[in-house]
């Protein structure tokens, strides 16, 4: 007995494998050069089209250069092209990295040598942003006894309770009059606190490492914490996350102005 195959049937069964197949090389791409230079991908795609910003830190000479990413995906391949240069993303067939070759530097030699590429940690970055900009914040002041010193006395102090989910004691400062709130934590009843985050808002006019306070634009934001900026757990416009929920610093906006900022881990 012969089988008949459907003409529509077989379309939607090559359009389904072929879509199956097609590799998805939105997020956040990054790794880092023999130089110690951080190279990363920001990249978003919609069908065969890809767009999204290509970011190199240099630690070494504190130096941020970024560019607009034009480029085209299919199946497992996305060619780029970043100010003149080119080059080609290899997703594995486990979508875990992707593999760099560069084609062409440009004039500009802005794009990275070849390398393999992973998803970035914003944990780790995250948790890096935190520490530096929480002691910048409250001017390399962690104790209780060193906040005291640097703020007075609190308007108000919480009631030190344990939270379940780290197990420590925290207890929060409320200064009203400066914008500023400090969450302590320490592991017993007895002891110092260590300052464990901090949030600014109105009146506040102590601003973060890279020139945000209260007030600032979105623009102004995404522009000092780019390398950072966390697509997928932000919700623009209303809240921006450089960094992670476990670490980093949460900027929530009202008419697209900071309105406050958290620094610190929002979830455990």
């Amino acid at each position: 007995m012969k089988r008949l195959c459907c003409p529509l049937f077989l379309a939607m069964f090559l359009l389904f494998t072929s879509a199956a197949a097609a590799a998805d090389f939105t997020g956040i791409w990054a790794f880092s050069g023999e130089d110690g230079t951080e190279y990363s991908f920001d990249l978003l795609q919609n069908g065969s089209v890809l767009e999204g910003t290509f970011s190199a830190y240099d630690s070494g000479l504190d130096k941020y250069r970024e560019a607009g990413i034009e480029g085209s995906a299919g199946g497992s391949i996305a060619t780029i092209a970043v100010s003149g240069g080119t080059g080609i993303l290899t997703m594995d067939k486990e979508g875990l990295s992707v593999k760099w070759t560069l084609t062409s530097v440009g004039k500009e030699k802005i794009l990275p040598p070849s390398g393999t590429v992973l998803p970035k940690d914003f944990a780790a970055i995250g948790f890096r942003l935190l520490s530096g900009e929480k002691l910048f914040v409250l001017e390399d002041g962690e104790t209780e006894k060193e906040i005291l010193k640097l703020l007075g006395r609190p308007e108000k102090k919480s009631k030190a309770e344990e939270w379940g989910a780290d197990g420590l004691i925290h207890q929060q400062w409320f200064y009203g009059k400066m914008g500023i709130a400090v969450d302590f934590v320490r592991e017993g009843t007895s002891g110092t606190g260590k300052a464990d985050s901090v949030t600014l808002s109105a009146p506040s006019r102590k601003k973060t490492s890279r020139g945000i306070g209260i007030g600032s634009l979105q623009k102004e934001v995404l522009e000092a914490y780019g390398a950072e900026f966390n697509r997928e757990e932000s919700l623009l416009p209303d809240t921006i996350i450089a960094g992670s929920v476990f670490g980093g610093l949460v900027f929530t906006m009202k008419d697209g102005r900071v309105e406050s900022i958290f620094i610190g881990a929002a979830a455990e």
